[in-house]
């Protein structure tokens, strides 16, 4: 009797043991690499938007700008479209009540793009109104001086580098989650 006792608490442990690995190793496979790709996202936004606004203060052609927006946004377009795959087919991260932090994160950080192709403007998860993204704006406008619209084109970027920043937090908030929940 005490050796089956001690067999089916073996066999609880071991049982146990495989189901934290398991949980480990989804989160080093994808939970980890998902979070590192936003990342690089993240961090090449902030760059081109920041970049932009310089180039917004600077230059007067506006198909100047459009056309370096245009080739820089290239740049990691792989990264993104992977990570909107992911999430256009649900994440699959969200298990037990969390996950949806992380997830929603994602989605927002991904739509702060600067494409009229990456839905033309922001979505109102962060603001109230519809905002253009400054290519979208930029490419309705493109027959006009840019410096009569200099300025508006300016606050649309700083409001987008205010909308990512946000989204990136609520990753990186819904990341620690995850990891706690995963890991702990």
């Amino acid at each position: 009797m005490f050796d089956a006792a001690v067999k089916i608490a073996d066999k609880l442990i071991q049982l146990l043991s495989l189901r934290e690995r398991n949980r480990e190793k989804y989160f080093e496979n994808f939970v980890e690499p998902l979070f590192h790709d936003a990342e690089i996202v993240f961090k090449d936004y902030i760059a081109l938007i920041t970049e932009l606004i310089r180039r917004l203060n600077e230059e007067d052609d506006v198909s100047a700008v459009i056309t370096w927006l245009e080739e820089r946004r290239l740049e990691l377009l792989p990264v993104r479209i992977k990570l909107r795959s992911m999430v256009a087919r649900g994440i699959g991260i969200r298990r037990d009540g969390i996950g949806h932090l992380f997830e929603h994160g994602i989605v927002c950080l991904m739509r702060g793009g600067l494409s009229i192709v990456e839905e033309g403007y922001m979505p109102q998860d962060y603001s109230r109104l519809p905002v253009h993204t400054a290519l979208d704006l930029l490419y309705g406008m493109s027959h006009q001086p840019l410096a009569a619209h200099r300025g508006m084109y300016i606050g649309q970027a700083e409001q987008q580098l205010e909308y990512l920043e946000r989204a990136w937090r609520q990753v990186t908030d819904g990341y620690s989650e995850l990891r706690y929940a995963f890991l702990a």
